[in-house]
């Protein structure tokens, strides 16, 4: 369809099935010896069009960059872990290469702690390079004035604005309500 990521143009397809052989995520099948993309399984990684010897395939072009707002975006954010209390690592790596483009793009960067009694830990993800840190407490009631007030001084620096980039680890994870590490 004209506005798919990615289209196969019927009148170029010969049949030959390269792309089908080329494509690392299954995503191409031969109908009526036409090439035709599952857009549910392709990445629009472009193996298909580097393949196709007849141009048969094209990647549509990102007309729509051109038309975001990209003053809606605001700061390089991490996403802060803790287990038991205590900073995960991942975390400090993420700080650091977080200040390292926050620094290039001309933005601040923010941490965005999670957890249960974690007030004491904003001052440390400070000294490892966040400009900000807003700790929210996971497990309060939404009621709870606590959570509010967190809640209120994230919308009151960022209003509707969204990261410029956001990124986290997984050094944990809640399965049937039980917090389980990868590994353990």
């Amino acid at each position: 369809m004209a506005n798919d990521p990615i289209n196969v143009i019927d009148d170029k397809c010969v049949g030959c099935r390269q792309c089908v052989k080329a494509c690392p995520f299954e995503a191409i099948a031969m109908q009526d010896r036409v090439a035709r993309i599952d857009l549910t399984k392709c990445t629009v990684c472009g193996a298909c069009v580097e393949t196709c010897k007849f141009d048969a395939i094209v990647i549509a072009k990102r007309e729509e960059s051109a038309r975001i707002d990209h003053s809606r975006f605001k700061g390089v954010w991490v996403l802060a872990e803790q287990f038991d209390g205590h900073i995960e690592s991942i975390t400090y790596e993420l700080l650091g290469e977080g200040r390292k483009l926050a620094d290039d793009l001309g933005m601040e960067l923010c941490a965005v702690l999670l957890g249960h009694d974690i007030a004491g830990r904003t001052q440390e993800l400070i000294e490892r390079g966040a400009d900000k840190v807003y700790p929210l407490c996971q497990g309060h009631h939404p009621d709870d004035p606590g959570l509010r007030a967190q809640h209120r001084a994230l919308r009151r620096d960022h209003g509707r604005s969204q990261p410029g980039l956001a990124c986290g680890g997984l050094g944990q994870c809640r399965i049937d309500g039980r917090l389980h590490r990868p590994g353990h």
